[in-house]
């Protein structure tokens, strides 16, 4: 394989001279017992070499010899096939040329290495760029010739295409990236039941594994014909934000889209009259809209914007985007339920902490809330009032009007109170019969008397006639008032005991009058 053009025609004309082994033996020149096995030199560099160049042709590996700058001086039929190129193409070449720009450095220092003598060979996985910009993958293997002085003379390099590998292994990669975000995605909408969380969330998660430029999240709204945005995903600061009314309700995109089907536009131009200005910018780049179907109807869909018009979406890109919608819809259906059940919970506790009659908080709310206040009053140490208000004389007002027009009495009664209750914190229930009680955090017995006055005077204007009352024509009330700071020698009971008393001593003093115990 080394020699030159020369030298193999001279060997091939001695060769043709030169009588074989058998012929030697068979005219007896030389004894046949001792002749058995040799065979003469010339024959044996010729058979050598064309073994070798046998080798070298038709090896199913890549061979090539370059000098040490890397310039190609032979390569086999293999190695021409890897690259995609003629044998007089690639002997225009370097070794350097043909490897990728992220993989040259690596050679490099591995090539001094062997040339300071440090290693004989090295092999490397590496791609090249080969023929059309194709890029391919190969095991090289880069072995020194030395000359007879051990003087470096030529690189041999063996390459083995390992595309297909390379390839199993990124999509093996990719399905497992792929399964991990979704894995994420699906992590995050298990936990949790707030929409705008899962929605901010799912267009990160999703724009971020696929690569794209624009994640939308587009409620469908078809009473008020147009679109909606609920979330988005812009990683670059000069991406367009989407506006209500992304497309119309009506036309062939939304008809698809209500088909359940997922949607590759990419020529927007074809659907621009169904388009209206939703966008910064105008239009542009290739769509991926995947519907989101919640219940028997389309609620909206996820948008994937890539700025390349010409971009064919790859079929991974597809399936995830559709089993990402899926799960979002099934999200969007547990929320809604989960907001339903919350609504009808809260309507239950309401019912069971309101008193039918009044529709103001009832006795057990009452209990409830004065334990709450308690406690948090004991903590920060502030002062907490109650005020218990009984009507007078309500049995003669019954005996005299009946029930209807005694609960008639009641509701306005009550009405007036929660009048009287200006702040947030305060609470005024039913506390049994016709007894009502007020509870005011952070109140001492000065405010608790201006409310307990206040009260008072309102039921009064109420101008209720009560004909049967001993204390005047109309019906009016009797309220006794404790007051305190909580601290660990009292209790809630004993301050409800408290004001009990004041009421009834309210009472004992002639009734439509306020007792404060002290």
């Amino acid at each position: 394989m080394g020699q030159t053009a020369t030298e193999e025609s001279s060997t091939q004309e001695i060769l043709e001279k030169l009588p074989s082994p058998r012929e030697v033996v068979s005219k007896g020149g030389v004894d046949a017992e001792n002749m058995a096995g040799v065979v003469h030199p010339e024959v044996a560099l010729w058979e050598g070499e064309q073994y070798y160049r046998t080798v070298f042709e038709q090896c199913a590996l890549g061979i090539a010899l370059t000098e040490l700058s890397g310039k190609y001086l032979q390569v086999n039929q293999s190695f021409c096939n890897f690259f995609g190129y003629e044998t007089t193409d690639l002997l225009q070449k370097t070794f350097q040329e043909l490897t990728h720009a992220d993989d040259i450095a690596e050679s490099q220092v591995q090539i001094k290495r062997m040339l300071a003598g440090e290693i004989p060979t090295f092999t490397l996985e590496k791609r090249f760029i080969c023929k059309s910009n194709q890029v391919k993958w190969a095991n090289v293997t880069v072995s020194l010739v030395r000359d007879a002085a051990n003087h470096p003379r030529h690189l041999i390099t063996v390459i083995e295409d390992i595309s297909d590998r390379k390839r199993a292994e990124a999509e093996l990669r990719r399905q497992a990236q792929q399964q991990k975000a979704l894995n994420r995605v699906i992590q995050a909408i298990r936990n949790s039941l707030d929409l705008p969380t899962i929605f901010s969330t799912v267009v990160a998660e999703t724009g971020a594994f696929l690569k794209v430029d624009q994640v939308y999240l587009v409620q469908y709204l078809p009473d008020q014909k147009r679109w909606s945005p609920v979330a988005e995903y812009l990683p670059h600061p000069a991406a367009p934000h989407l506006k209500p009314g992304l497309f119309q309700p009506e036309g062939s995109l939304v008809d698809r889209l209500k088909k359940l089907e997922v949607v590759q536009i990419n020529n927007v131009s074809s659907i621009r009259n169904e388009c209206q200005d939703c966008l910064n910018t105008p239009l542009a780049g290739a769509y991926l809209i995947a519907p989101l179907s919640v219940g028997a109807g389309l609620w909206g869909s996820l948008i994937l914007v890539n700025p390349q018009p010409t971009l064919d979406w790859q079929d991974y890109q597809i399936e995830l985007v559709q089993t990402v919608a899926d799960q979002l819809a099934i999200a969007i259906q547990q929320s809604l339920l989960y907001e339903q059940v919350q609504a009808k919970n809260q309507e239950l506790r309401n019912i069971a902490l309101l008193d039918g009659l009044t529709q103001i908080p009832n006795r057990r709310c009452f209990d409830d809330t004065l334990l709450q206040e308690w406690n948090r009053l004991l903590r920060e140490g502030r002062p907490l009032s109650l005020i218990l208000c009984d009507i007078d004389y309500f049995k003669r007002y019954n005996d005299t009007y009946g029930h209807p027009k005694g609960d008639k009495c009641l509701q306005q009664i009550a009405q007036s109170l929660m009048n009287a209750s200006r702040r947030p914190a305060d609470l005024v229930a039913r506390y049994g019969g016709e007894e009502f009680g007020v509870i005011l955090p952070n109140t001492n017995g000065e405010g608790a008397m201006q409310v307990a006055e206040f009260i008072r005077n309102t039921v009064k204007q109420l101008c209720i006639p009560n004909p049967k009352s001993d204390v005047g024509e109309y019906v009016t009330v009797s309220l006794g008032i404790a007051s305190t700071t909580p601290n660990n020698s009292s209790s809630p009971q004993g301050l409800l005991q408290v004001a009990d008393l004041a009421l009834y001593q309210a009472k004992q003093n002639g009734r439509d009058q306020i007792y404060i115990h002290h």
